[in-house]
């Protein structure tokens, strides 16, 4: 039986053109994800495109096909922050899925460094 280590790491939000100094608990989730379809092919993993929107901020854009799990996810990242690197942060929706939306937004504020 082979053990999954996650490869979360703290880094920084990402722009089209250069990275962000804000630490970004959701910047390698994707990578975790695609690790664990290895072991479970049938998972349908989302996605989390975090975006720097200021030194201490960062829009996280959430896709999913599971409905309904938005609170959930954005919840455990908070909850992630906290216990893997020490820091609070605090989120809010800004864009739900729905029609004009294909996917869930979320600002994101993380403290000073």
């Amino acid at each position: 039986m082979s053990s999954i280590t996650p490869q979360l790491q703290l880094t920084s939000c990402t722009t089209a053109t250069r990275p962000a100094p804000a630490p970004q608990p959701a910047a390698n989730l994707d990578s975790f994800h695609m690790t664990l379809a290895k072991s479970y092919p049938k998972m349908r993993a989302p996605s989390f495109r975090p975006i720097r929107t200021g030194p201490t901020t960062c829009d996280v854009h959430y896709y999913s096909s599971n409905l309904g799990f938005s609170p959930f996810a954005i919840a455990l990242l908070a909850s992630v922050a906290r216990g893997l690197f020490g820091i609070e942060i605090t989120y809010e929706q800004t864009s739900e899925r729905g029609d004009d939306c294909d996917h869930d937004i979320f600002k994101l504020t993380m403290p000073e460094r």
